[in-house]
């Protein structure tokens, strides 16, 4: 056993019993088991709740994995949240299912926030404010809101991250980080997904969100680049009241989009709100470049005259200039029905985990397009068409560009809740005249004299540096010393094989040594005896029969050695 695993066993036993009680309630025992995680239960003990598990097992496998998820907490959540937008590696069930992962957690008593008030805003922080409404306003899994009023009559709210949260997030993560390593070590298939790299993905993201600094500032870039739509408000950062875990933001009054939805509205307000809110998060998108990536419902409110506010600015995607030409290039090859086009753009910047399966690929395209194409626009629904082209990308072992993933995923978002107001409406009306100023900005003679003027410095700098590395690799040659790495696919399975046949017959011959020298010293009677039998020879018999038995319990559970 190494040393970080000893380490994450004894340092987080307690959240592994958690962790091993969740997922046994939810009729996931079986997954840890199978995926060499057997250590597992074994630290989770007695689960509780077993009388509930056939009950459980009969919803479906997704609803389960979702429940799952929120019982174990914060970062679990974000987890799957962060999951939800990986249409290239879950099924469709499972990214539904994970989008209606809720971050709301009961409210904590505001005397245990008090301490962190105290801390970041000093002990007579209650002499900066008229009142603070110690009633939550809003309660999540990593901090808590609460109304207040400054001194002067200035409305407010302030954002209290909660105690401990810090500290629960990294155990989380040390668990999550060791089980995506033994994951990639012992089931070579999961490499393609990357889970070290979605956990590492993870950890940024949720640190992110644990520092307000963070927030407030992607709160004032949001505010400072929309502020020329008069229809949409974004909170003024108190910068005085906020710290890295206490956040001070100017309190506006509206109802929330959730709220306009379950209540309804007429068809004009409805088509005004939607397009405002779409039509927001586009500029952000296609002009800035820097957008907020999680605008569920609750996070949207509706004020007089049909504004919108956007709140809580923690989570926020950044696409480079390429992400959006790629995305405008796909946008237009769709509506222009060009599957080659599209194949094309795939093969460019999708990464291609097996070459082999590329084939096919235009004519699935093909097929794809032809079923949206003729349909009038309010038709066609993009969470349909991006859930199809997930679905061409993954039988043909390509991996979505990450950036390009959370884009589609926010116009998804946006168009579905658009339509819970507007039934009309259609995400791809606005979409347009964005996408058809980047590709005019493509061909504008600016940007193909940057262009240009870039190809020839790459060009230059490669014939600079060919002569050099050249020379290295022919005198590597002339020295014998030029390696070359090749990959086996599908031996890894094989290796793994064979390292355990090797444990074993290492531990068998070093069996048949104990057994050999225990007999050799009874035979010879070496001292000291006991009634005339040597105790060296009785304890290597002894050894070598519980070295037996444990290699035998462990061939029958098929333990890594």
């Amino acid at each position: 056993m190494d040393t970080f695993t000893l380490r994450v066993r004894m340092r987080n036993i307690k959240r592994i019993r958690e962790i091993v009680n969740a997922l046994a309630l939810h009729g996931f025992g079986y997954i840890i088991e199978s995926s060499g995680f057997g250590w597992l239960i074994k630290l989770g003990g007695h689960i509780k709740g077993l009388s509930r598990i056939k009950i459980q097992e009969r919803r479906p496998m997704a609803e389960r994995l979702r429940m799952t998820i929120e019982e174990l907490g914060p970062t679990f959540i974000k987890f799957g949240q962060l999951l939800s937008s990986r249409p290239d590696i879950l099924p469709k069930d499972v990214i539904r299912e994970f989008s209606k992962l809720l971050d709301e957690t009961p409210p904590l008593p505001f005397e245990e926030l008090e301490n962190t008030l105290k801390r970041e805003l000093g002990n007579d922080y209650e002499k900066r404010f008229e009142y603070i409404d110690k009633r939550a306003y809003k309660s999540a899994s990593l901090a808590q809101v609460h109304r207040a009023q400054l001194k002067g009559g200035r409305e407010v709210v302030l954002k209290i991250l909660r105690p401990g949260i810090r500290e629960q997030v990294k155990q989380d993560l040390e668990i999550l980080s060791y089980i995506a390593e033994r994951m990639t070590r012992r089931v070579p298939d999961t490499r393609v997904y990357n889970p070290i790299g979605i956990v590492r993905e993870l950890k940024k993201a949720i640190n992110r969100e644990l520092n307000f600094y963070m927030e407030a500032a992607n709160t004032d870039r949001m505010r400072d680049f929309l502020s020329d739509l008069e229809y949409i408000v974004i909170p003024e950062v108190i910068w005085e009241l906020t710290t890295t875990q206490v956040l001070t933001l100017e309190y506006i009054e509206g109802k929330s989009l959730r709220e306009i939805i379950e209540e309804g509205v007429n068809e004009a307000d409805g088509q005004m709100i939607a397009e405002r809110l779409v039509n927001a998060v586009l500029k952000m998108i296609f002009e800035e470049g820097f957008f907020h990536s999680d605008p569920h419902p609750g996070n949207i409110l509706v004020l007089d005259d049909n504004k919108i506010a956007i709140l809580d600015c923690g989570q926020v995607g950044i696409i480079s200039d390429s992400t959006k030409d790629l995305f405008s290039r796909i946008m237009f090859a769709i509506v222009n029905r060009e599957a080659s086009g599209i194949a094309r753009e795939m093969r460019k910047f999708w990464i291609i985990t097996d070459e082999e399966k590329l084939d096919g690929l235009e004519e699935d395209i093909e097929y794809l397009v032809n079923r949206f194409y003729g349909l009038p626009l309010k038709h066609i629904n993009i969470s349909d068409l991006i859930d199809e082209m997930s679905d061409v990308a993954r039988e043909h072992a390509l991996k979505s560009p990450r950036d390009l993933i959370l884009l589609a995923k926010v116009i998804a978002i946006l168009e579905s809740e658009a339509r819970e107001i507007d039934p009309e409406f259609n995400v791809i009306n606005l979409t347009k005249p964005f996408a058809k100023k980047i590709m005019m900005e493509q061909i504008s003679p600016k940007r193909l004299l940057k262009r240009g003027q870039n190809f020839i410095t790459n060009t230059l700098e490669l014939l600079d540096e060919l002569p050099e590395q050249l020379y290295f690799i022919l005198k590597k040659v002339r020295r014998g010393t030029l390696k070359m790495e090749f990959e086996h696919k599908g031996i890894d399975k094989h290796i793994l094989s064979l390292n355990r046949s090797l444990s074993h017959l290492s531990i068998s011959m070093i069996l048949t040594g104990i057994l050999i020298g225990s007999s050799l010293m009874i035979s010879a009677e070496t001292r000291p005896l006991v009634y005339g039998v040597s105790v060296f020879g009785i304890l290597g018999y002894i050894i070598s029969a519980i070295m037996g038995l444990w290699m035998v319990f462990s061939l029958i559970r098929g333990r890594e050695w």
